[in-house]
């Protein structure tokens, strides 16, 4: 009888297994499933409530980056708050893309936005087991930026666009202060409000 039940207890065996070996990265990019999700063509924006959305939408309407998009949304007449978010995240994921001079406009970004600086620490915290103080970071494995909205700007925001841009843009990675440096500029860049019309790009291009 006990050669009956093999091929159920392998089945076991396996099963656990799977969950044992797979569970880190489960872990590593989980995202809540009563989270809400909002997508435009270059980013997908999970949140817990609608205020949080209303908050995050609000923050980047006030932000710097909007003066350098109305472009974009000059003559399109009245718009949701929706339409209007959706414009101005993927106008500055590009305009990021344009700074650092690496375009990828295949390239999209998961954007979690967490209710408070300590939920972002948190978050940090059990992805990496290290510890953080800053409001906002951006995590490679998942392509995911977590944000809050207590303490959120729009160069907050263009900072970690500008990690993703550049972990994704090159095949050996850049050491990571000089990622920093880049993303620092990109944050004051975007933050100060100048206008991309004649504006040269933040890197020359070279031959590889």
């Amino acid at each position: 009888m006990a050669h009956k039940d093999c091929p159920h207890r392998l089945f076991h065996w396996w099963w656990r297994t799977l969950v044992i070996v797979a569970m880190p990265f489960v872990m590593a990019g989980q995202l809540r499933a009563e989270d809400l999700v909002f997508r435009s063509q270059c980013c997908t924006i999970h949140y817990s409530t609608p205020s949080q959305l209303e908050n995050f939408a609000g923050k980047m309407r006030a932000g710097a980056v909007n003066r350098t998009v109305n472009h974009i949304l000059a003559g399109k007449g009245r718009r949701s708050d929706q339409a209007n978010l959706e414009e101005t995240i993927d106008a500055l994921f590009k305009r990021v893309q344009l700074i650092l001079d690496m375009p990828m406009p295949k390239l999209r970004v998961t954007i979690q936005i967490h209710r408070d600086e300590k939920a972002v620490a948190e978050e940090f915290a059990r992805i990496t087991g290290e510890t953080t103080s800053a409001p906002s970071f951006y995590w490679k494995r998942t392509n995911t930026i977590h944000v809050q909205t207590d303490h959120f700007t729009v160069g907050m925001l263009a900072h970690e666009m500008g990690h993703a841009i550049i972990d994704h843009f090159f095949a050996v990675q850049p050491p990571a202060k000089i990622a920093e440096m880049l993303c620092q500029y990109v944050d004051r860049e975007v933050s100060s409000g100048a206008s991309e019309k004649g504006r040269q790009p933040a890197l020359t291009s070279h031959s590889r």
